[in-house]
């Protein structure tokens, strides 16, 4: 995974290259990348594949951010975009029922 505006994510010998587009600089904070590796870590504990683990854990970060970023929030903390991701996660299942 190679963060930044247009995050890209492969896997392996998989030649395809995923571009995730959420998110922006609110992302780039102390401790991002840590909440954006314990994601994909608890993605992956509840069995998803590698790949789809780090691409689904990628656009929750990036929408996280974006959710913080029109929230008029400045100066996002680690713990913040943790937060966020939780509230995500909470509209995506709703919108899915």
């Amino acid at each position: 995974m190679l963060k930044g505006h247009g995050t890209l994510v492969a896997c392996g010998g998989d030649p395809i290259i995923h571009r995730l587009d959420w998110g922006g600089p609110e992302l780039a904070v102390p401790g991002s990348g840590d909440v954006l590796s314990g994601c994909i870590g608890s993605l992956l504990a509840s069995g998803l594949a590698p790949l789809d683990a780090a691409r689904l854990g990628g656009a929750l970060h990036g929408m996280a951010g974006e959710r913080l970023a029109g929230d008029g929030v400045d100066g996002v903390l680690a713990s913040e975009i943790a937060g966020a991701l939780r509230t995500v996660l909470h509209e995506l299942r709703r919108a899915a029922v």
